[in-house]
């Protein structure tokens, strides 16, 4: 039966009524059997609070991670329900009343970024509302606070900002806020930003923003974004089933790893996820940490430079591949590519393209498969590197299909895309056949 939506609870919740952090709650899923199974709720998982209660009920608090105030032998279902009784007896606050369409609430923070305008540029202003996004989900207790006026908002923001933003961009904030016209700018943002997360959802918000994020980046917009109607191509054309192994080498800000995980979810709730992904710069690492977690998804992200294409290929292996990384970038390596490290012969220094498609293929598993967008020049390129390596991909049964997708999609390219469906070179030689490409338009 499923619970109402008074009665369930997310993994971040149970972390935070229960005072631990969200991988002790995934060690207890992991490492007993009788805890409570989730069950998915509109592509998210929730658990029933009583169940998880009770099962906390059993495990006593260790002394070292007690409270100042509570007593030896506290359980965690006890810390539990003190931790709920204490939020629903929080007098009503006005923000929790008004129902304000997200509209108002998107032009409610663009007119308190006037109030930072003279020392925060639009993308770092972006930047700076999908943390507080953040840090709303994250900091419930601190949010709280602000209601109760115990705390203002603005210190909350600058707090939020160090503390629960990613250490590789926390320091671009020292400089805030600017004066009292910037805290009075930062307060407004907060409570646009709560605004929102009530209306939307803290997953749902983000999605939105960094769609407005791509939007104020225009062509730097390509490093970290893939629209969701490409999105949900991608991860339509790969089919992805349980047991989940999937990485992005280009992970942008985690939005397809989400939504692969969201789609194994809805066939499978109770599966598990290996989820890794590289980022290109720090400022994509961060977003893709945050945007995972909001989505409940424990993944292993790190972060290289564009030339570590240069580098051999890993040797760790995946079931599922799926990218959009950078179209057509020039100089991915600082000298000729080796052409040792490349199966199908190392791609011109000009262009990256093949370069990110013979890696994907590279870490595929024998049975694996992957879904990877790449501009319509890479299929018809006669550049004399570029056609001996689609030469082979073909003649090796690695290229199942080329989906061609629509012009205008990304806000940072006006050029047609082309989603190609990848798998690893199959044992023995391939029939003649297979050297046909399969085109679908879309």
């Amino acid at each position: 039966m499923t619970p109402k939506p008074e009665e369930r609870v997310s993994r971040s919740d149970i972390a935070r009524l229960a005072g631990v952090g969200r991988a002790a709650v995934s060690n207890w899923e992991r490492r007993h059997p009788d805890f409570p199974r989730p069950v998915l709720i509109e592509g998210d998982e929730f658990f029933d609070r009583q169940a998880v209660m009770t099962w906390l009920n059993g495990r006593a608090i260790p002394r070292n991670a007690l409270r100042e105030g509570e007593a030896p032998g506290l359980t965690y279902g006890a810390r539990f329900r003190q931790s709920r009784q204490a939020r629903q007896e929080r007098p009503p606050t006005p923000s929790q009343a008004v129902n304000i369409p997200p509209r108002q609430s998107e032009e409610r923070l663009w007119a308190a970024f006037d109030g930072l305008r003279d020392n925060l540029a639009p993308e770092r202003f972006n930047l700076l509302v999908l943390i507080l996004v953040y840090a709303r989900a994250r900091d419930e207790e601190g949010w709280a606070a602000v209601e109760r006026g115990q705390t203002d908002a603005s210190r909350w923001a600058v707090q939020a900002l160090h503390t629960l933003a990613d250490p590789a961009v926390a320091p671009r904030w020292r400089d805030l806020p600017p004066g009292e016209r910037g805290g009075l700018a930062l307060a407004e943002i907060a409570r646009a930003v709560d605004q929102l997360v009530r209306k939307l959802g803290a997953a749902e918000t983000f999605r939105m923003l960094l769609g407005r994020l791509a939007e104020a980046q225009g062509n730097k917009a390509g490093e970290f974004y893939t629209p969701p109607s490409v999105t949900r191509a991608l991860v339509d054309l790969m089919a992805p089933e349980a047991p989940l192994d999937v990485y992005d080498p280009a992970c942008g800000a985690g939005e397809l790893l989400a939504a692969t995980v969201s789609r194994v979810r809805e066939g499978n709730a109770a599966t598990s996820s290996q989820v890794g992904g590289t980022a290109l710069n720090t400022e994509s690492l961060s977003l893709a940490r945050m945007n995972l977690d909001l989505h409940e998804v424990d993944a292993r992200l790190d972060s290289r430079a564009i030339e570590a294409l240069c580098a051999p290929s890993p040797t760790r292996r995946f079931r599922y591949v799926i990218s959009n990384p950078p179209f057509n970038i020039r100089n991915w390596c600082r000298d000729d590519p080796d052409s040792q490290s490349w199966r199908y012969g190392p791609p011109p220094r000009h262009n990256a393209n093949f370069s990110w498609l013979q890696r994907v293929i590279d870490q595929l598993t024998p049975e694996g498969r992957a879904a990877v967008v790449m501009p319509n020049g890479a299929a018809f390129s006669e550049n004399p590197r570029e056609r001996t390596i689609r030469t082979g991909l073909v003649e090796d049964g690695c290229i199942e299909g080329l989906v061609s997708l629509p012009p205008n999609l990304f806000h940072s390219t006006a050029i047609g895309v082309t989603i190609w469906l990848l798998r690893h070179p199959p044992d023995g030689p391939m029939k003649s056949s297979s050297s046909t490409l399969r085109t679908w338009d879309g």
